[in-house]
C-alpha cells in the first residue's frame, strides 16, 4: 500500500530531468543509485510499457504526474516489490562483518508524518528507516509500521538491538536504523560507493565462467586462478598452484577492492591443497570478505580438519543442481559465510541425478548469471576517458555509451489468447490484427513489430482462466527514427573529459587580463619565497633526521614548503609527502590515493616467502649479464656516473648480498643514436611482488590535443604557444625506501673486467612498477599546484609538462613555470637539446604540434620525422623476419606509446595493442597473422604521414543511414544504399545502385551462401569514399542495422579475410581522410537507407524534401 510513495522517492532527481512537476523540500537524503534501482525498476518497465513519455507535453504539463502513480499500483509492480525469494542487500558492518540475508530493500518515503514524529517498525522483518524534518524514508521487506512521538533531540537506541546506518549528531531530527537480523553474520555483502572497483576472486576456475561473467557486468578487476589454463576457458586464469601459494593469495585479499572470494576446488583434493584453502578462508574472514566454496557434500574435504574449519566458517549452505541452470546432471553443494544464495537452491530439473566425485562440476552460464545476481554489485560506472575518445571523435570498442536512439518508439501489451506468429524477439513480417477478445492499446501491430516477451497470466478475477500477455517493440518509422538521431546528436557535445585542474587553469586564462595573471602569479612566490626562507631550520632539522641516502637524493628539495603549499590549495593526496620522506617502496601494495583511476594487478610472487626463492633467481639473473657490445661501454660508464652522483652504491661483493635480496639485470637500449640504461627488475622478480590498486593515467597526446582544444574555444581568436619543460634524470630524483634497498641491487656487464659487477641503487630505478608508479604520484601533485596556484596551462607525460600560452602571457608563463620547479627543488632541462623556447611548433611526446593557426580554431599534430623513420624502419624488418622476440616487444612497444592516442587514427592503436598482447601473453616469438596485418597496416599510415587537425568548431556533425539488400533469385540481387543528413535536418544526398557480378564474386559470392554482412560493410566504405570532402573534419553518427557490420567498424578488426580487407579499407579511409565516425544502431524497419537498397530510387523524398541520387559507382 506504500507503492505511491516511491514515486516521490525519484522526485528531485525527475525534477531536475524535466519529467514530473514536485513540491521543494529544505532537506533531501541522499540515497544510493542502487537502493532507487532496486525499488523502482519494475515501475518504469511499465511506464515504458505505456508508452509514457518523460518529458513536459505541449501543453506545459507532466503526462507522468498521473501515469507514474497508475504504473506503482500495478498488479505487476506489487508483485515485483513483494518477491519473498529476493535477497537481501547492504554493506554495513556487523557483528562479523558482511553476512546473514534473506530480506529484501525497499526505498519508501512518508509524507504524512508531522515533525516529532518517528516511523518505528514492528520487528517482524528487518528494515531501514531514517528521518529528515517532514520526511521519512524507510528500507523495509515484510513490516507493519506505527508512528511514534519523539522529542526534538537525538534519540536514545539499544546497540544490540539496532544498528546505526546514518549517525546524526547535536539536535537534528535525523535518525537511522535498522534492526539486526536474527542470524549471527549480521549484514548482506553489497558494493557501495566504497568499493568503485568491485573485484572477484575466482580459485580453481575451471572455464573460470564466474570471472567473464563479473567482469561483463560491474567487476571489471575480477581475476580467475587454476593450475592450468582449460583450452575453452572463457577467463584465462593466472597459473598457480595453489596448495603452494596459500600467503600469495592471502596477500591479495588485503586489496581494498577484493569484495569477494569464490572456490571450487577439485573432488578429493590433497591435503596440502586443502591446507591452503582453509588457510585463505581464514584470511578472507579476516578481511570480512564474502567467501564461497562450492563442493559436493559427501567430499572428503568436509570430513577432514580443513573442511570442518572451513564449514564452521562458512555456515549457510545450500544444495544446487547445475541441470537447474541449463548444465550437466550434476549435484553440488554452496557454502558460505553469508546468506546470500538462497535463490540457487533450485529444484533438480532430471528424473535422476548423478554424483560422481571426479566429475568435473562446469558452472553454466545460467548460473553465472545467477550467482552474480546474489552479490549484488551495481554496473561499473563509464570510464571518465570514454568523454574523451568520444569529444575526439573516435569510439572505444564495444562502446560505453548507451544507445543514441532506443530500439522502439514504444512498448504495448497485449493481454488475451493470441496465436503468435513469430518467436521472442523476432520481428512480423505483415501488419497483426489483434482479435477482440484481446486487449491492447493498439488494434493492429505494425509490420516490423518486435516480439519482447510471453507470459502467463489469469484473465478473471478469480484467477481461474489462464491468459497470455506479451510485449510488442513497436518500431519507429525511417522519418520518425531521423529526427530521432537528429535530436540525439553525436556523442561529442559533451565537453571533453579533462582533469578539474587543468580546465580551471584554461578557464583562469581565458578570463584574465594578461597583466592580472602576472600580477597572481607574481604574489604567489613572493609568499611562498618568503615563507620558504622561515622553512630552512625545520628542513635541514627534517632532513637530519633520514637515512643518509634520502637525505642526499633529496637535499635540493625543500620538502616541507612544497607540504604546506598543498595543504593550503586543499590537495587530496597529502599522504604522498610521507611517502617521500621516507622512501619508495620496491615491493607490496602501491598505496590506494584515489587520485588515479582503480584497478587490480595482483602480485605473482609473495613477499612472505622471498628467502625460498631469491637465492636461485640471483643466479639465474648474474648468469644472464653477458657481453652486448657497443652498450656494454656505455652501460658501465653511466653507471660510475651513478655513483659518482650518490644515487648507487657499488661495487658490491656477491657474498655481501643478504639471503633474501634480489638482483636485477642492468643493460643498454638503443633507441636511436642514444643508449637508454634500463633496469629489467621483472626479471628479477621485484615487479612481481607488487600488487597494484590504481593505475596511474599519464597525459598523453589526447590530453593535450583536448587541453588546447578547450583552450581555443575558451578564448577564441587568440594566438597560442607552446613548448615543453623536461625534468633532468627525473627518476633519480626520488629515494629508495630503507626497507626496499634489499631489493634495488643490480648487475651489469664490466667491458673492462670482463665480468659483471654489482650495484645497489639508492635512487628509483627506472625500470620498476614502483617507481613508475611512486614518481607518476610526485609530479601529478607539482602539476596539480602549477594549475591551480599559477593558473598554468599544462600537462604531466612522466617527465614531461608540456605548456600551453596565450602569446601575449609568454613571458611570465615561462618564468612562473621554471620558478615553480626552482621553489620546489626540482632539477629540469635548461639549456641541453630538450630545452626549447616557447613557439608555436613544437615537439613533445614524440610529436609536433602545430599552433600556427590556434587563433583560428586549428592545431596541427603530426609524428617527428625521426620517429616515423625508426618505427618504419623497425617494423621492416619484423614484418620480414616474422620474428618478434619479448624484448623487442617491449622495445618497440615503448617507440609507439605515443599510438595510445585517437588523434593518429585506430591502425595506430590497433597496432599498439596487438603489440602489447604479443610483448605480455605471446609464448612464442612468431609474429601471428593478426599482428602482421596490424605492423603492416600500420607502416603503411606512418609511411603517409598526414598531419592531423584539431579543430574547435566541430560541432555540426552529419548524419549518414546505409543498408544492403542481397536476394541472389532478384534481377536487383545485390543493392547499396545510402542516406546522408546535416544537423540542421536538411536532407543532404542519397544513392542507390547494385553491385555487379566482378563486385559480388570479389567479396565471395561464389565460395558463400550468403553475403549480406560484406554487402553492409561496403556500402559503409562506398558512403565515405564518396561524401568524404563533406566528412572530413566533421563528427558523423553512422547508423547501421547489421550488428556484425557494426561491431566490425568499431573494433576495426575481422576474422575472414574479407573482413580483414574492409577493416583495412576502412582505417585507411579515416586515417587519410580525417573522418572519425560514431557508429550506432537502427533497426531494420527504422531505416532510412532501407529503400534505396532494395529498389533503384532515381529520386527521392525525406522530411519534405527531394533529392535526386548520386552516383557513387565510382568510390568503388
Amino acid at each position: 500500500r506504500l507503492k505511491p510513495f516511491v514515486a516521490a522517492a525519484r522526485g528531485i532527481a525527475m525534477t531536475f530531468a524535466g519529467s514530473v512537476s514536485y513540491p521543494g523540500y529544505d532537506s533531501m537524503a541522499r540515497i544510493t543509485v542502487s537502493q532507487i534501482v532496486a525499488a523502482d525498476k519494475q515501475v518504469f518497465v511499465r511506464l515504458i510499457e505505456a508508452g509514457i513519455r518523460p518529458k513536459r507535453g505541449d501543453d506545459k504539463s507532466f503526462p507522468m504526474d498521473s501515469a507514474l502513480m497508475a504504473a506503482l499500483e500495478s498488479y505487476e509492480v506489487s508483485q515485483k516489490d513483494d518477491d519473498p525469494k529476493k535477497p537481501r542487500k547492504g554493506n554495513g558492518k556487523g557483528l562479523t562483518g558482511k553476512g546473514a540475508g534473506g530480506y529484501c530493500r525497499s526505498l519508501v518515503p512518508i509524507f504524512s508524518r508531522g515533525a516529532g514524529e518517528i516511523f518505528y517498525p514492528r520487528p517482524s522483518r528487518a528494515l531501514l528507516c531514517f528521518a529528515i524534518n517532514r520526511l521519512i524514508f524507510i528500507v523495509a521487506y515484510g513490516w507493519q509500521d506505527l508512528v511514534m512521538k519523539c522529542a526534538r533531540s537525538p534519540l536514545s537506541f539499544d546497540s544490540h538491538q539496532w544498528h546505526c546506518t546514518a549517525p546524526w549528531t547535536g539536535d537534528r531530527l535525523s535518525a537511522g536504523l535498522i534492526q539486526l537480523p536474527p542470524s549471527a553474520t549480521a549484514d548482506v555483502f553489497e558494493v557501495h560507493e566504497s568499493h568503485p572497483y568491485p573485484v572477484l576472486i575466482e580459485l580453481c576456475s575451471g572455464l573460470g565462467r564466474l570471472t567473464a561473467h563479473a567482469r561483463n557486468h560491474g567487476a571489471r578487476g575480477s581475476i580467475a586462478v587454476d593450475f592450468t589454463a582449460a583450452p575453452d576457458a572463457a577467463t584465462v586464469p593466472l597459473q598457480l598452484d595453489l596448495a603452494e601459494a596459500s600467503s600469495l593469495v592471502c596477500e591479495w585479499l588485503s586489496s581494498p577492492h577484493v569484495t569477494c572470494i569464490h572456490a571450487g576446488p577439485p573432488c578429493d583434493m590433497s591435503f596440502e591443497l586443502s591446507e591452503s584453502l582453509a588457510t585463505i578462508v581464514q584470511s578472507a574472514l579476516a578481511q570480512d570478505l564474502l567467501v564461497s566454496i562450492e563442493l559436493p557434500p559427501d567430499d572428503s574435504f568436509w570430513a577432514s580438519d580443513n573442511g570442518v574449519a572451513v564449514a564452521r566458517a562458512c555456515p549457510f549452505s545450500w544444495q544446487v543442481h547445475l541441470c537447474a541452470f541449463g548444465g550437466a546432471c550434476v549435484s553440488t553443494s554452496l557454502h558460505s559465510n553469508c546468506d546470500v544464495f538462497g535463490s540457487l537452491s533450485r529444484p533438480c530439473s532430471c528424473k535422476s541425478v548423478s554424483v560422481e566425485p571426479c566429475l568435473a562440476r562446469v558452472y553454466p552460464w545460467e548460473f553465472a548469471q545467477g550467482y552474480f545476481s546474489c552479490l549484488r554489485i551495481p554496473a561499473a560506472a563509464a570510464p571518465a576517458s570514454a568523454t574523451a575518445r568520444a569529444a575526439t571523435l573516435a569510439q572505444p570498442r564495444a562502446s560505453v555509451f548507451p544507445s543514441l536512439v532506443s530500439e522502439h518508439q514504444q512498448v504495448v501489451v497485449a493481454t488475451g489468447c493470441l496465436t503468435l506468429p513469430v518467436t521472442t524477439m523476432q520481428r512480423l513480417k505483415a501488419p497483426l490484427l489483434l482479435p477482440p477478445e484481446v486487449h491492447c492499446r493498439l488494434r493492429c501491430l505494425p509490420e516490423g513489430s518486435q516480439l519482447l516477451r510471453v507470459s502467463s497470466v489469469s484473465v478473471n478475477k478469480g484467477g481461474t482462466g489462464k491468459g497470455v500477455e506479451t510485449a510488442w517493440g513497436i518500431p519507429r518509422s525511417p522519418e520518425e527514427f531521423v529526427k530521432a538521431a537528429l535530436a540525439a546528436g553525436h556523442p561529442c557535445k559533451n565537453e571533453f573529459a579533462l582533469p578539474q585542474a587543468l580546465q580551471h587553469a584554461i578557464d583562469v586564462n581565458a578570463k584574465s587580463e594578461s597583466s592580472d595573471l602576472a600580477k597572481n602569479r607574481a604574489l604567489f612566490f613572493r609568499k611562498w619565497a618568503a615563507r620558504s626562507k622561515e622553512l630552512e631550520p625545520a628542513e635541514a632539522q627534517l632532513k637530519a633526521t633520514m637515512p643518509g641516502h634520502i637525505a642526499s637524493i633529496l637535499a635540493p628539495k625543500k620538502l616541507l614548503l612544497w607540504r604546506e603549499i598543498l595543504v593550503d590549495l586543499g590537495y587530496p593526496d597529502l599522504s604522498v609527502f610521507d611517502e617521500v620522506v621516507q622512501g619508495f617502496s620496491l615491493t607490496g601494495n602501491t598505496p590506494v590515493t584515489a587520485i588515479f583511476p582503480p584497478t587490480f594487478k595482483p602480485a605473482k610472487r609473495s613477499c612472505s616467502d622471498v628467502a625460498s626463492w631469491a637465492p636461485e633467481l640471483r643466479s639465474h639473473v648474474i648468469s644472464k649479464c653477458k657481453p652486448q657490445g657497443e652498450e656494454d661501454e656505455v652501460v658501465h660508464t653511466k653507471t660510475l656516473d651513478e655513483r659518482r652522483k650518490g644515487w648507487a652504491r657499488g661495487p658490491v661483493p656477491l657474498e655481501e648480498l643478504p639471503a633474501d635480496s634480489l638482483v636485477s639485470r642492468r643493460f643498454g637500449l638503443k633507441q636511436g643514436p642514444k643508449i637508454r640504461l634500463i633496469d629489467d627488475l621483472t626479471m628479477g622478480g621485484v615487479n612481481e611482488m607488487v600488487n597494484v590498486h590504481e593505475s596511474p593515467k599519464p597525459h598523453g597526446p589526447d590530453i593535450v590535443a583536448g587541453m588546447l582544444l578547450a583552450f581555443m574555444r575558451a578564448a577564441p581568436g587568440i594566438a597560442l604557444q607552446g613548448r615543453a619543460y623536461d625534468l633532468r634524470s627525473a627518476y633519480r630524483q626520488l629515494p629508495v625506501s630503507l626497507r626496499s634497498l634489499r631489493h634495488s641491487f643490480v648487475a651489469h656487464w664490466n667491458s673492462n673486467s670482463q665480468r659483471a659487477e654489482i650495484d645497489q641503487l639508492l635512487a628509483l630505478p627506472f625500470g620498476a612498477s614502483r617507481s613508475v608508479y611512486g614518481f607518476l604520484r610526485v609530479v601529478t601533485s607539482v602539476w596539480w599546484i602549477g594549475c591551480m596556484a599559477l593558473s598554468l596551462v599544462w600537462s604531466v607525460f612522466f617527465d614531461d609538462f608540456v605548456t600551453a600560452s596565450r602569446q601575449v602571457d609568454v613571458r611570465h608563463t615561462e618564468a612562473a613555470a621554471t620558478a615553480l620547479f626552482k621553489l620546489l627543488g626540482w632539477e629540469y632541462d635548461e639549456c641541453d637539446e630538450k630545452s626549447t623556447e616557447f613557439s608555436s611548433v613544437f615537439k613533445a611526446l614524440g610529436v609536433s604540434f602545430n599552433l600556427a593557426a590556434a587563433e583560428h580554431g586549428r592545431v596541427m599534430l603530426s609524428n617527428t620525422a625521426s620517429r616515423i623513420a625508426e618505427l618504419v624502419q623497425t617494423i621492416s624488418e619484423i614484418l620480414e623476419s616474422k620474428s618478434l622476440p619479448r624484448a623487442a616487444a617491449l622495445r618497440l612497444r615503448g617507440r609507439m606509446q605515443f599510438c595510445d592516442s585517437f588523434l593518429f587514427g585506430r591502425a595506430s592503436r590497433l597496432c599498439l595493442q596487438a603489440v602489447t598482447r604479443h610483448a605480455y601473453d605471446g609464448a612464442s616469438p612468431l609474429v601471428p597473422d593478426d599482428l602482421w596485418d596490424a605492423l603492416h597496416r600500420y607502416k603503411e599510415c606512418l609511411q603517409v604521414s598526414r598531419p592531423h587537425t584539431v579543430c574547435a568548431a566541430h560541432n555540426d556533425p552529419y548524419y549518414l543511414f546505409t543498408d544492403a539488400c542481397y536476394e541472389p533469385r532478384s534481377t536487383w540481387c545485390a543493392g547499396l544504399g545510402a542516406v546522408l543528413f546535416s544537423s540542421a535536418g536538411e536532407f543532404c544526398a542519397f544513392f542507390s545502385f547494385c553491385l555487379d557480378v566482378p563486385g559480388r564474386e570479389a567479396l565471395g559470392e561464389k565460395h558463400k551462401k550468403t553475403i549480406i554482412f560484406e554487402l553492409e560493410f561496403l556500402a559503409l566504405v562506398v558512403a565515405l569514399v564518396h561524401w568524404k570532402a563533406r566528412l572530413t573534419n566533421r563528427p558523423c553518427v553512422a547508423y547501421l542495422d547489421n550488428n556484425s557490420t557494426r561491431d566490425v567498424a568499431i573494433s576495426g578488426r575481422g576474422r575472414n579475410p574479407t573482413a580483414k580487407a574492409l577493416a583495412s579499407v576502412l582505417l585507411a579511409l579515416e586515417d587519410a581522410g580525417e573522418i572519425r565516425c560514431w557508429y550506432a544502431r537502427v533497426p531494420s524497419p527504422s531505416n532510412v537507407a532501407d529503400l534505396p537498397s532494395r529498389e533503384l530510387c532515381s529520386t527521392m523524398t525525406v522530411l519534405g524534401q527531394t533529392r535526386s541520387a548520386d552516383d557513387a559507382s565510382g568510390a568503388l
